[in-house]
């Protein structure tokens, strides 16, 4: 990957925007910064424990909110113009950014904790009410 050029920036919700750039590229290292006014992101995914069978279960129910294949005009991919507010605020040669509604994640819980590995927790002990042992989902 010799001269292949990263250029790392941040979205207007914190996300990691990383541009890569040919060695032969035509485009300027300055990069327009994302000025959209975002909302928060979508809660993390979590597991829930199975009453009945004591299985964990990932629900992932703020994804049922996400974009779904928008119109050719609204091109997530497509750098930023006056009528799509695109992921990207610049023409590239290459763009990596992290899904605004990841099935898993942001906001995990630290490894190590129990949250953190389901099998830490007892699934042997009955939920003290219906659905309500609950942990974030880290896998």
């Amino acid at each position: 990957m010799t001269g292949i050029a990263k250029r790392v920036s941040v979205l207007a919700d914190g996300r990691e925007l990383i541009y890569f750039d040919d060695a032969d590229t035509t485009l300027s290292p300055d990069r327009a910064p994302d000025l959209r006014e975002l909302g928060e992101r979508p809660p993390t995914a979590e597991l829930r424990q199975d009453p009945l069978t004591g299985e964990w279960i990932t629900v992932a129910a703020a994804r049922q909110d996400r974009v779904v294949m928008p119109p050719p005009c609204l091109d997530p991919l497509a750098p930023q113009s006056p009528g799509n507010p695109s992921e990207i605020p610049s023409d590239y040669d290459v763009a990596v950014f992290e899904n605004r509604s990841p099935a898993f994640g942001p906001g995990l819980p630290e490894p190590g904790s129990p949250e953190a590995d389901p099998a830490q927790l007892d699934s042997t002990a009955p939920p003290s009410a219906g659905l309500s042992r609950r942990t974030a989902a880290a896998r």
